[in-house]
């Protein structure tokens, strides 16, 4: 780690370069399950984040985790709401916990499970990319996908050829979606590369089938690859060509020429409403995306797909997933928000309201935690800090000090470019601890100074300190 700290010292030196620690790698394992007849017990070497199924013929199947050694309830591996690949029919992303064992069972055929950790692999030093901007309004901020973590070698075959080499044609609609995934996520970004990994390998695709997504906090991600067709690092954070012309995605089964997908992290068919942030930021962008593309909000009109001809008519210029396909997307709670938010972002357009002005300071806006079970009785606490300045924007690069009631070889972390980054204690005995508090001593950045002002957007701790329990 020292020799790690040095390099990072010397290449913030240069001109020009701005290094951070990127966001783990992806882990995953992939286990052929064959036709079901009764259960399947599957073990892995680390802990899952989550899991997706997918099969050929028969029912859904069902799964469940192994848990701090008691076998959790059998939940439904519900479909997804994208066409079949391949003839093979897959679920949504299922998560897991951190459980490394998990059992699938039911009557289906030709069963293929892939367990995925985005939060523990190694990590590497990464450089950030400049923002981009529109012809008037200016883009909001965007998290580019070396600052999320994408392996851009999932695009790739073993021969160099780009597996689903970009195309683009003029944006006539905007689409919505949710992801259906966990609801108050403590690591957004990890999510985002499990959904990358399960539509780019797993699915066969070649990359995420979003153009940009939003996590709960309102922070925005850069989804399908923009770049020149064959390139590695030249991505677009306008999902554009130099043309202004949108990249095609995989987000709208037949009409996805021409239309732009942006999904919201979460599942938004039950109980769970839209939360304010990420509403905000999904306005903020269509706001954007509008203006651009000289769509008007209110209105519906003839999609034309540019590929083949097919139309739809009578479809809004914003509008949910469902109104493309028969789907529950992007959820009951998120689809009724529809009206409001299209006259929201007729009222930006109107007001001609994007600017913020940059911040001056800096504070923990969220602190989350959560115990974990390791082998033999033991367990150690991990704890989530994001760090935001004073207009709500988050802070890359900046170095979290804290203290742990529990010891820990971990003395600073550093914001990854989602403003997030993560520490763990030391493996304590269940017998003997029953909790692990940590406790933020100071933050430090180049440029903005630690205000103390700490909060915590959901509520569990007051933003400097946060209790960990020990797991059941």
């Amino acid at each position: 780690m020292a020799v790690a700290v040095i390099a990072g010292a010397l290449l913030a030196a240069l001109p020009g370069v701005a290094p951070a620690w990127g966001p783990p790698e992806t882990v995953a394992a992939t286990r052929s399950l064959g036709d079901l007849q009764g259960a399947v017990l599957v073990r892995v070497s680390f802990d899952i984040d989550y899991v997706g199924l997918s099969w050929t013929s028969g029912d859904e199947p069902t799964i469940r985790f192994l848990e701090d050694g008691g076998w959790i309830q059998w939940h439904e591996a519900h479909e997804d709401d994208f066409p079949t690949v391949g003839g093979r029919t897959f679920s949504h992303l299922i998560s897991a916990s951190g459980s490394r064992v998990f059992e699938v069972s039911g009557a289906a055929q030709n069963v293929r499970a892939v367990a995925i950790n985005t939060t523990d692999g190694p990590r590497t030093l990464q450089w950030q990319q400049p923002q981009a901007q529109a012809s008037h309004l200016t883009q909001p901020p965007v998290i580019s996908r070396p600052d999320w973590g994408a392996d851009e070698s999932y695009r790739f075959n073993t021969d160099g050829s780009e597996k689903w080499p970009p195309a683009f044609y003029s944006t006539q609609k905007l689409v919505i979606h949710h992801t259906a995934t966990k609801n108050d996520d403590p690591d957004p970004a990890a999510t985002v590369r499990a959904i990358y990994r399960y539509h780019a390998i797993d699915k066969g695709w070649g990359d995420i089938g979003y153009n940009f997504l939003v996590d709960e906090q309102g922070r925005i991600y850069k989804g399908r690859y923009s770049g020149p067709a064959a390139t590695y690092y030249e991505d677009t954070l306008t999902g554009e060509n130099s043309d202004g012309l949108g990249v095609t995605a995989a987000h709208v089964g037949g009409y996805n020429s021409g239309t732009m997908g942006i999904a919201v992290l979460g599942d938004y068919r039950g109980a769970k409403m839209l939360p304010a942030a990420a509403r905000g930021a999904v306005v903020d962008h269509l706001t954007w995306e509008s203006e651009r593309h000289s769509l008007d909000p209110l209105a519906t009109s003839t999609y034309v797909n540019p590929v083949n001809g097919a139309t739809k008519t009578d479809m809004p210029n914003i509008s949910g997933h469902l109104d493309w396909a028969a789907t529950e997307c992007p959820g009951s709670n998120f689809y009724d928000e529809l009206p409001s938010i299209r006259q929201d972002v007729a009222a930006k357009l109107l007001s001609g309201d994007d600017t913020t002005e940059p911040g001056s300071s800096l504070h923990v806006h969220d602190l989350d935690g959560s115990g974990m079970s390791e082998p033999r009785g033991s367990w150690h606490a991990k704890v989530w800090v994001f760090v935001h300045d004073d207009q709500g924007s988050p802070v890359p690069n900046a170095t979290v000090s804290y203290d742990w009631s529990f010891a820990s070889a971990e003395p600073l972390c550093v914001t990854d470019g989602t403003g997030w980054c993560s520490v763990r204690s030391d493996s304590a005995r269940k017998g003997s601890t029953k909790s692990i508090t940590l406790t933020v001593i100071h933050i430090s950045h180049s440029t903005l100074a630690y205000s103390g002002n700490n909060h915590d957007s959901d509520g569990d701790s007051n933003g400097t300190a946060i209790t960990v329990n020990r797991p059941n």
